[in-house]
């Protein structure tokens, strides 16, 4: 490595950049006087119906979309709930996808922004209904929020999420809800609302876990601005004075104890807007040192710093850096959503610093999977198939069996397939997933659990001849994700019939 000294002229200061906000033009979609970007929140007029390929978009109002390609058969009407008028989706056919049956509204997203959707919903039994931000066909259909499943039942509930747009502008994004590809239970939707909440937004926010599972935000000092402080927050009280600083050189938090004060909490480093679930297992580490040997103190407490949920009293630190590890139970009753981790550091000589602080949630919430029906005594319902353009096959229930009665397999394993879609898959949950299958002649299917992007977290092909046969299967999931059973049986040329009965997804 070669080092280089600047000649000529003084090394300039480091200035933090300035980065100017992006504002909404004059000819865009603007929102109403409230703030909402949709428009006949109350449904009062037309709605927009886009069934041909040569059909466009209202670009200012409601739109329904069931595109032939995507074989969704429904209609849309609306419908007076409890005084509050809903827009209602009958399906008689989910067809092949999320996104086979749709209403749309498009609106103006900037770069930079961050946006809150929120809307009322229901079914008339449970299950889920997929909605996101996304961009349209001159944007590849751009995921821009992040595809949000909600669980909807019988009784009408109200549903939020909010986003930060880090793609370049768009004015004619679109907010969707996606009601294929789930079976054929209605959906009333009403009282949407998306809502530009920069200003709102702050590092009190909560946050959502990292990707790696973390919920401490720039652990490791080298995010943000030029102080690489963001979402931390230096203070003291009764006398006790510290600064921190980090240092270009370590990118470590670097406390220093000016005035140690008399307790522990008289110099606090923390972080809020963590978001805590009540009654779960948690493990936090963190690597610190201090100027001299002293002992410090770690909580964790609810947002208000009111009620106490976790204390470490004394974690014993030296001049040199070490890793340390807490784990801890959350009560079953929480004050509130989100807390805060705090390190107390007063009461004691010594400076104190802090490096690479994670929390991760180590117990596993395990979501209702919402399968049903997997031993055929109520028909095809919530089954659904496909049958591509290049097979021949019937897809019924006969004797309380899956019958698959396959003339022509097509040319690909999915040109014939059965599914039951809308299965909530946990993060870390183990799971098992059985059935029994046979086939008329000799031959392989192959069985996956994927979510809509095709992403597959089981895949496995198993051999079938006359012979009822069980078959068993465990994976863990990776991720909470929404999934679909997929029975794939095409790439087989003779005529024959595949019957399987006993499906069961379960968690092990």
């Amino acid at each position: 490595m070669r080092v280089y000294e600047l000649t000529g002229r003084d090394y300039r200061e480091p200035v933090e950049p300035v980065v100017e906000e992006e504002t909404l033009p004059e000819d865009a979609k603007q929102p109403l006087e409230d703030g909402n970007f949709i428009y006949d929140q109350n449904y009062e007029k037309d709605i927009n119906v886009v069934d041909a390929p040569e059909k466009t978009l209202d670009p200012t109002y409601w739109n329904f979309l069931k595109l032939p390609q995507f074989e969704g058969v429904g209609n849309l009407t609306i419908e007076d709930v409890d005084g509050e008028n809903l827009a209602k989706t009958e399906i008689t056919n989910p067809g092949n996808a999320l996104w086979s049956l749709q209403q749309i509204q498009k609106l103006p997203v900037l770069k930079g922004h961050t946006y809150k959707v929120s809307f009322d919903a229901k079914s008339n039994t449970t299950r889920n209904m997929m909605t996101k931000v996304s961009g349209g066909a001159e944007r590849g259909y751009a995921n821009y929020s992040g595809e949000k499943t909600v669980e909807l039942t019988e009784n009408l509930q109200s549903y939020d999420y909010t986003f930060t747009f880090k793609q370049d502008t768009d004015l004619a994004a679109r907010l969707e809800f996606n009601l294929g590809g789930n079976g054929t239970a209605p959906v009333w939707i009403g009282n949407v609302r998306v809502e530009d909440i920069t200003d709102q937004v702050g590092e009190d926010t909560s946050k959502p876990a990292l990707g790696d599972g973390n919920l401490i935000y720039n652990g490791t000092f080298d995010q943000g601005d030029m102080t690489r402080l963001n979402y931390w927050e230096l203070s003291s009280q009764n006398g006790a004075d510290a600064s921190v600083v980090v240092p270009d050189s370590s990118r470590k938090a670097e406390i220093t104890v000016e005035e140690e004060g008399q307790q522990p909490g008289d110099i606090l480093f923390s972080q809020g807007a963590i978001p805590f679930v009540e009654n779960q297992e948690y493990e936090l580490t963190f690597d610190a040192s201090a100027s001299e040997s002293r002992n410090i103190q770690v909580e964790v407490v609810s947002e208000d710093g009111s009620v106490q949920y976790f204390s470490e009293e004394a974690v014993s630190l030296t001049k040199e850096m070490a890793e340390h590890t807490l784990e801890f139970q959350l009560p079953e009753d929480l004050s509130g959503e989100v807390g805060q981790l705090r390190f107390l550091l007063g009461g004691e000589d010594g400076d104190v610093t802090l490096d690479n602080i994670r929390m991760i949630q180590t117990s596993v919430i395990v979501a209702p999977i919402n399968f049903q029906n997997g031993d055929f005594s109520q028909g095809m319902e919530p089954w659904g198939s496909y049958i591509h353009f290049d097979a021949n096959a019937d897809v019924t229930v006969v004797d309380e069996e899956l019958k698959i009665a396959i003339e022509n397999a097509g040319n690909e394993t999915w040109s014939v397939l059965a599914e039951q879609p809308g299965l909530s898959l946990s993060k870390g949950a183990a799971y098992t997933l059985s059935f029994d299958a046979k086939s008329t002649i000799a031959r392989e299917i192959e069985v996956t659990l994927e979510n809509a992007n095709y992403t597959r977290y089981l895949s496995e092909k198993v051999s079938l001849n006359e012979e009822m046969e069980h078959y068993e299967f465990e994976f863990e999931m990776v991720k909470d994700d929404v999934t679909s059973l997929k029975f794939l049986m095409g790439q087989v040329a003779d005529a024959h019939d595949i019957y399987i009965d006993n499906v069961k997804v379960e968690v092990k």
